[in-house]
């Protein structure tokens, strides 16, 4: 779900968008994926070729363990958090998103099947978590509740 959103955003918008994967691996597929599917829409004319390259200079794909992660998310207005739907796993990456985001930081979680108020109660900003459930897939769906 997080590469499908950040082609949603990519395309909807002019941000930088940073897509934060566990490992390596999960980068290399990530990275290929939004390439792959951006070329595809290039060669159906649905895309320029300029703004294919416009939107993959925006893109950083990192890993959650790097040096730079930190700095990467202390300015972000808003952090994803796509996770799998298990509890403690979102509470711990909410509650280290609470120690490195800046106060006014909006985390959203992608969860559709936890309690939101629980997994907000990790952080020092519950006010400012929010659940997020994009339609698969987020890139080509406008539904979102």
């Amino acid at each position: 779900m997080g590469t499908s959103i950040a082609l949603m955003l990519l395309r909807q918008s002019e941000i930088e968008v940073v897509l934060v994967e566990a490992d390596t691996q999960r980068q290399e597929v990530a990275r290929r994926s939004i390439e792959d599917y951006l070329r595809s829409c290039v060669e159906a004319h649905r895309l320029s070729q300029r703004r294919c390259n416009d939107m993959l200079h925006r893109l950083r794909v990192m890993g959650s363990r790097i040096a730079p992660f930190p700095p990467v998310l202390a300015d972000a207005d808003l952090v994803f958090e796509c996770a799998p739907e298990v509890a403690a796993i979102k509470q711990n990456i909410l509650a280290f998103l609470d120690s490195v985001c800046k106060r006014s930081t909006i985390l959203a979680t992608g969860s559709s099947a936890q309690d939101v108020n629980e997994l907000a109660a990790v952080t020092h900003r519950p006010g400012q978590v929010l659940g997020i459930h994009f339609f698969p897939p987020a890139n080509e769906s406008p539904l979102v509740e």
